[in-house]
């Protein structure tokens, strides 16, 4: 997300010391609880708040609201990846990456791929497929922790609040909480081809038996008539 988060910080265009305290801001805000950059700075960073309500228009804050959150998250997936480069890992996406990597050994490249045409055959061919949900996403899962293991692959996924609601750790989902415990945690699962059978099986079918979109309209649906009849 390296180009999209320059342009968002351009299409900002905030003063120099809202600017320059971005990366703070960012890092601050990923491992807060906080859902708003808006308020993250209101209550964090009031010496700030004056540089931010210069940004005279809507779209100025949103712009730089939304460079703080994929600032985050791209800093935390960076950091992620760090911790498996000793894995030979092949990272798919923008290319981004290779100015964010520059100069390290140990991993391999490939360009964005479908996500309807391609992924339902890629997941599969990875003994570990890896995420790191984004830092706009405080307490939910994203769409890979169910597209994975659906495609009959293995994933290894970062904790959120959400997670232990839809599944069973360990036994259907294998996660981790910091970023220590990224290499082990790859190590155990790239030497244990039964264990990953087993839990892309018993997260299959809970997906299967729980979380397909059918499952989602009847909950949304049962909500809007309790809310609104």
């Amino acid at each position: 997300m390296l180009a999209k988060t320059v342009a968002r910080l351009r299409a900002a265009d905030p003063g120099p010391r809202l600017a320059q305290a971005g990366p703070l801001l960012a890092r601050g805000f990923g491992e807060s609880g906080e859902r708003s950059v808006s308020r993250y700075i209101r209550r964090e960073f009031p010496e700030l708040l004056a540089d931010f309500e210069e940004l005279d228009t809507r779209e100025r804050k949103l712009a730089y609201e939304t460079f703080v959150t994929w600032q985050s998250t791209l800093m935390y997936r960076l950091n992620c990846v760090l911790h498996i480069l000793d894995f030979n890992p092949l990272i798919v996406g923008d290319p981004g990456w290779n100015d964010l990597l520059a100069g390290r050994e140990g991993w391999r490249y490939h360009p964005e791929l479908s996500y309807y045409d391609d992924l339902p055959d890629f997941y599969p061919a990875s003994a570990v497929n890896f995420n790191c949900t984004s830092r706009q996403m405080k307490g939910a899962v994203n769409q890979r922790v169910f597209d994975v293991p659906c495609c009959g692959a293995f994933l290894i996924t970062d904790h959120r609040a959400q997670v232990e609601n839809l599944f069973e750790p360990e036994r259907e989902i294998v996660f981790y909480r910091t970023e220590d415990e990224i290499p082990a945690l790859v190590d155990m699962y790239l030497n244990a081809p039964d264990r990953r059978e087993s839990v892309t099986r018993a997260a299959r079918k809970r997906i299967l038996a729980e979380h397909t979109y059918d499952h989602r309209m009847v909950t949304l649906m049962e909500a809007m008539r309790e809310t609104f009849a």
